[in-house]
């Protein structure tokens, strides 16, 4: 790999965590007067936000983030997807799919995916404390693959109306692409070794990204999977009860 290719990538890095730092909760929070970081779970993220703000200021958050996350990862997969490629574009039919040869051209959607988070997870402008980075990471699912994560968005929902476990909710919706993204690089993986060059390592690469995505998934919803089992993990209702209601439009009622 040439030198200039290897500034991209730290470029593309960097660029992402930076633009990680920029929280939606915070600002949005901040602009209602309040600053989400003393509300609740003290969570900067976006089931917070709904518990805190409604619906409707929630779902605004969501949808910021999930744009923080899918900008860096579509500039890192032009940015950096191209490199070491003749042919990005191939497309590959197996077992009757026709899966495009993606796999090692988003290892720059990937690597803008990893940084984003970290830099929304870990804000140094924030002092490193930051979300959760689901919001973030739908936003490169929805890069890497758009159908499976909007249909993993309204299973997502489907399923925090159900159980009501916000957090089980995010780590689910986010989990489905990148399952799905490995197991088609997985199985592609042999014609990248017969196309020579570097395929191999950057599909190889690729998968190793998504692994430590994963990873990263689980470890920042370690304290919610801990009061899974205590059974202290706190509820998200999306449709509250008359009496949860009122009590809120008192509380409303009793800070003016």
């Amino acid at each position: 790999m040439h030198w200039s290719e290897i500034l991209i990538i730290i470029g593309v890095a960097v660029a992402s965590y930076l633009i990680g730092n920029i929280n939606f909760a915070v600002i949005i929070s901040k602009i209602l007067k309040k600053d989400i970081r003393t509300l609740d779970s003290g969570n900067p993220g976006s089931m917070n936000m709904i518990r805190n703000f409604g619906k409707v200021v929630g779902t605004i958050t969501i949808i910021l983030e999930v744009f923080k996350g899918a900008i860096p990862s579509l500039i890192g997969w032009l940015l950096v997807g191209g490199i070491g490629f003749a042919a990005a574009g191939t497309v590959n039919y197996m077992r009757g799919f026709v899966l495009f040869i993606a796999g090692a051209p988003r290892l720059g959607a990937f690597i803008g995916g990893f940084f984003v988070m970290l830099g929304h997870v870990f804000p140094v402008f924030f002092k490193f404390k930051g979300g959760k980075g689901i919001a973030t990471a739908i936003g490169v699912g929805v890069i890497a693959q758009p159908v499976i994560t909007v249909a993993a968005f309204f299973f997502g929902f489907a399923f925090l109306a159900i159980t009501q476990l916000g957090a089980i909710t995010s780590f689910l919706i986010i989990s489905i692409p990148i399952f799905l993204e490995g197991f088609l690089i997985s199985l592609a993986i042999e014609n990248f070794v017969d196309m020579g060059g570097n395929y191999f390592a950057y599909a190889v690469a690729s998968l190793g990204l998504l692994f430590v995505l994963f990873m990263f998934t689980i470890f920042t919803h370690r304290s919610n999977i801990v009061k899974l089992f205590l059974g202290t993990e706190k509820k998200t209702r999306l449709v509250k009860t008359r009496a949860e209601r009122e009590a809120k439009r008192m509380a409303k009622l009793n800070e003016k």
